[in-house]
């Protein structure tokens, strides 16, 4: 319950007056000792509000004044929303960077995780104040181990690239790890590391585990993954039949890697796929089409150009037909009973 809902109860039935909210409130944090009935009303006049009858109306100043109450009894949440004012310029204040840095600080220091990650901002940034990227990286470590989403993933790219902080895979783990607990994107980052073995130990059970879980909810690169697991056996048993349902899944959504590892499986005809040349050609060269650099490597490997030039002869003049002749037929170099 509100407190100031509370108070209104207290004090009977009628509605009341702007002012009687204001002094009701001011008299609570006296007699109390505690800032929540400022808080709350500070809320109520930052934006306009209609609260049990009364009217609120927005009022940014009289909002910072109840802040800087709650700040004098150093309230966290008041000493963010008062730096916010001073840094935007906000309430009748003037923008002033180094008192909104000076209430931050405070906020910051008692746990107050929007001071971090706009402590982290200004001092990254030298906004305001001199520049220092080790400082800011504490408090936005300080945000992520709060409970900060997108600190937590604007930390763990840093560290993942090595991007104005030296790289480092396990913090980039770890971060990402935290930020799995509420991001799809994340839990898929955290398995491909699992699968990789980036930052942390190679786990492809813990991996396809995970990666199952994001397929079944729609996640196509992860349906990909999960392919590739099945296709080499790694961490489930290995099952062609169902990499290749996973890789057409994922390849008719655009997943065009897909196609390129359906190629192999047909054309080598492993993991109890049967073996089809042609068609794992035909879909490597659909895969090089949409721009597969993996599928266009292969097809340039001198083995696999000879394979190509066996399957077409094959095809054209049949089987034990010489590639070469049948190429330079093609080509008008040789007649068909040199075939």
């Amino acid at each position: 319950m509100f407190v100031f809902l509370a108070l209104c109860i207290s004090v009977g039935s009628s509605v009341p007056t702007e002012k009687e909210v204001w002094d009701r409130a001011v008299a609570h944090a006296e007699e109390t000792g505690k800032p929540e009935s400022l808080r709350e009303i500070a809320g109520m006049y930052y934006d306009g509000s209609d609260f049990q009858g009364a009217t609120i109306p927005k009022d940014r100043k009289k909002s910072r004044q109840l802040y800087e109450r709650g700040a004098a009894m150093n309230d966290p949440s008041s000493q963010l929303m008062l730096g916010n004012f001073y840094y935007n310029g906000d309430g009748g204040l003037k923008v002033n960077k180094q008192k909104a840095f000076k209430f931050w600080i405070a906020a910051a220091d008692a746990g107050n995780v929007e001071a971090q990650v706009s402590l982290g901002s200004m001092l990254t940034q030298g906004d305001g104040v001199p520049k220092d990227w080790s400082r800011g990286i504490k408090y936005w470590e300080q945000a992520a181990d709060g409970g900060d989403l997108k600190t937590q993933e604007h930390l763990a790219s840093l560290y993942g690239v090595g991007e104005l902080v030296p790289k480092d895979d396990a913090k980039a783990f770890k971060y990402l790890t935290k930020a799995s607990k509420k991001s799809v994107d994340s839990r898929f980052r955290v398995a491909q590391m699992l699968y990789h073995g980036v930052g942390t130990t190679v786990n492809k059970n813990k991996s396809a585990t995970m990666f199952r879980k994001l397929s079944e909810d729609g996640h196509l690169n992860a349906t990909y993954y999960l392919g590739l697991q099945y296709a080499n056996g790694e961490g489930v048993k290995q099952d062609g039949k169902k990499a290749m349902s996973l890789f057409d899944k994922a390849a008719s959504k655009g997943i065009v890697n897909a196609f390129t590892q359906m190629g192999s499986l047909m054309f080598e005809g492993t993991a109890g796929v049967k073996q089809e040349k042609d068609m794992g050609l035909s879909a490597w060269r659909l895969a090089e089409s949409k721009g597969d650099a993996e599928a266009k490597h292969i097809l340039e490997k001198p083995e696999f150009r000879k394979e190509v030039l066996q399957i077409a002869s094959a095809k054209l003049y049949g089987e034990g037909t010489d590639p070469l002749k049948a190429m330079m037929k093609m080509q008008g170099k040789v007649g068909s009973a040199d075939l």
